[in-house]
C-alpha cells in the first residue's frame, strides 16, 4: 500500500513483498479476486501494476519480493 502514496521514494536496497487478495477462510470467488486485485493495484505505477496483475496476485499465500532497484526501474523515485 505504501507504493500507492503520492510522492513516495524507494531506497535501492529496500525489499517489498507482494501477494494477491486472500479470503479469510476458504477460496475467494474469481470475480471477487479480480475486483480486489484491481483495488490493490490501482494506485501503483503502470509497470508495477502490470507485474502485479500478471504475476504477483497469483502467488498464493506466499510473498513475491522486489528490490527497490526493480521498483526504481518501474518508475518509482529513488530516495
Amino acid at each position: 500500500m505504501y507504493l500507492g502514496l503520492n510522492n513516495v521514494c524507494v531506497a535501492p536496497d529496500a525489499r517489498f513483498g507482494f501477494h494477491g487478495p486472500m479470503a479469510a477462510f476458504g477460496s475467494m470467488p474469481r470475480d471477487a479476486f479480480d475486483h480486489w486485485s484491481q483495488v490493490i493495484s490501482d494506485r501503483f505505477h503502470p509497470a508495477l501494476r502490470d507485474w502485479f496483475m500478471t504475476i504477483a496476485r497469483h502467488s498464493g499465500p506466499g510473498l513475491l519480493t522486489l528490490r527497490g532497484n526493480d521498483l526504481i526501474r518501474m518508475g518509482y523515485t529513488a530516495c
